[in-house]
């Protein structure tokens, strides 16, 4: 396997890069008072995605958007190295548990599920700007079979294997990709 300290600076790394991209999307997208997104996927790189995240979206003006966190995963031991957690979430949902520890200037909502073709509507809507931080495929294709059918969003698509990682933006404006979609390009 990769060196445990190389991948932590590889999720590192592509949190930053999708921050970067939030920002972008920021100065010209993001909803006010709206769901901002739906942060996907609580593992190794949304969590260290998401302090960043929540001071950015904190300093929005009036009115904030809703931040929703999204995954049907419980934090374990093992995932201490890797993912960042408060004391005392072990065996708790990840994203009950982000939610309760990031509420405070912004509202911030858990989806205590996995994202599937029965939910998917509910957690992404037209004009969202939506992170997705998932390790499968079969997330990734529910996403972008659903993306088609928005007529405005912005995906920010970050994720790692063993040894390298990558970073997507897909958006979709007018009823169309602009740059291709999650499949296309992934």
């Amino acid at each position: 396997g990769a060196d445990p300290l190389t991948v932590l600076a590889m999720r590192f790394s592509i949190a930053g890069l999708c921050m970067l991209a939030v920002v972008r999307a920021g100065r010209h997208r993001l909803p006010r008072g709206r769901v901002l997104a739906a942060l996907i996927g609580l593992g190794g790189i949304g969590s260290q995605l998401l302090p960043s995240l929540v001071r950015y979206l904190a300093f929005r003006p009036e009115p904030r958007p809703t931040l929703v966190l999204v995954d049907g995963d419980a934090y374990e031991p093992g995932n201490r190295t890797r993912q960042v957690f408060p004391a005392g979430a072990i065996g708790s949902n990840k994203a009950e548990a982000l939610a309760e520890a990031y509420r405070g200037g912004l509202t911030v909502q858990a989806v205590a599920d996995y994202l599937t073709e029965a939910n998917v509507a509910t957690v992404i809507r037209d004009g969202d700007v939506v992170l997705l931080a998932v390790d499968n495929h079969w997330t990734r294709f529910v996403v972008d079979r659903h993306l088609a059918t928005l007529g405005e969003v912005t995906l920010i698509s970050g994720g790692n294997d063993e040894t390298d990682g990558n970073v997507q933006l897909v958006r979709r404006r007018n009823g169309g990709f602009v740059d291709g979609s999650l499949t296309e390009i992934h």
